[in-house]
């Protein structure tokens, strides 16, 4: 009989715990409390039959979970983990946790609360000279003037951010500040600017290595830049989107890249190429069962079909994109797709006088 020595009984236990609070978070993430609730106190009994080296992940934990279980449980249980904290002189372990509580109480849209934990883990942060903790702060301060329509404050934040992180080539948190300055530019239909922005956090997202981030973008700018009359730049995003996605099985996203460069094609007269992109965009939604998306592709397949002389196809398309968006209760793309039917029967009329 194999015998385990103490640490081994050691690591096996930070194995459990690490899975309990794994378990735990994605319950938390989900909503489904009383789960996150259960899977956080096992990790914690865990922690607390390992003794003293563990005193500071107990204290973090308790904390946790006396937020998710009751609000007046939770000052006392914060202070407790604060004071643990300050006693190992870990104030790294001090301004995360301010961070952390920030979030989590902006999450229940307590946003004085939220933005009173950000400036004391600012504080915190600024005193050790952690900058990656710094511009964290910063960014989820400009969220929070984002979410209280401080726009103007919220710019202020994420350019603080922005600069911070890339002192300290922070890429992650260039890319979080770039895309929310991009959003607030494209809010105020500031488009160059938006482009601009989105472009930044392309950069940083490729220079991290996050190829998932960076499709998202090329999808999102893609667009953007094919509506400002740059089609070629716009569909050498909406390349680079589809070549990632045509290896991933995210598959609305590549049918929405897919329709995208099918939609882009269009718009340039490239009516071949423009149909077989079409086409490949409604077999997936149509696999994905996405009513909304194969009513798209009909649309645009039914205008097409007009402009290259298939009439009585392209009424056949757009009586089915009419149905389904009936379906969906869509009465702006049903009035769309009536304009065009009537240009149609129009055009059908003169031909035959």
């Amino acid at each position: 009989m194999v015998k385990i020595r103490t640490n081994q009984t050691k690591n096996f236990s930070v194995v459990e715990i690490k899975k309990y609070f794994l378990l735990g978070n994605t319950a938390y993430l989900q909503k489904e409390f009383d789960k996150a609730i259960a899977y956080f106190q096992k990790a914690l009994e865990i922690l607390e039959s390992m003794g003293g080296f563990y005193r500071v992940a107990n204290a973090y934990g308790n904390y946790f979970c006396a937020f998710l279980q009751d609000q007046r449980l939770f000052d006392k249980a914060f202070q407790n983990a604060l004071e643990i904290f300050k006693d190992a002189e870990d104030l790294h372990k001090v301004a995360n946790a301010y961070l952390s509580l920030g979030i989590l109480v902006a999450e229940q849209e307590q946003f004085e609360d939220a933005i009173a934990y950000f400036q004391n883990a600012l504080q915190v942060f600024e005193d050790v000279e952690d900058f990656h903790g710094v511009a964290d702060v910063y960014h989820n301060l400009g969220i929070v003037a984002l979410l209280l329509d401080k726009t103007d404050e919220a710019i202020s934040y994420l350019q603080k951010s922005l600069q911070v992180s890339e002192g300290v080539k922070d890429f992650n948190n260039v890319a979080k500040s770039c895309h929310n300055r991009g959003v607030i530019a494209q809010q105020q239909q500031k488009w160059e600017e938006a482009i601009a922005y989105y472009e930044k956090a392309i950069q940083a997202f490729e220079t991290s290595g996050n190829s998932s981030e960076a499709a998202k973008h090329y999808l999102l700018v893609g667009p953007l830049c094919v509506e400002q009359g740059s089609w070629y730049k716009g569909l050498d995003y909406l390349e680079k989107s589809f070549e990632i996605y045509s290896k991933e099985n995210d598959y609305q996203l590549l049918a929405k890249t897919t329709y995208q460069i099918a939609r882009t094609h269009h718009l340039m007269s490239n009516f071949d190429k423009s149909r077989i992109y079409y086409r490949d965009a409604l077999r997936i939604y149509e696999h994905i069962k996405d009513q909304q998306g194969i009513a798209l592709c009909k649309t645009g397949l039914g205008w097409l079909m007009v402009q290259i002389g298939f009439v009585e196809d392209a009424l056949l398309e757009l009586e089915k994109a009419r149905e389904i968006y009936g379906q969906l209760d869509d009465q702006l793309r049903i009035n769309e797709v009536e304009k065009m039917v009537n240009l149609i029967e129009q055009m059908k009329e003169k031909q035959l006088k």
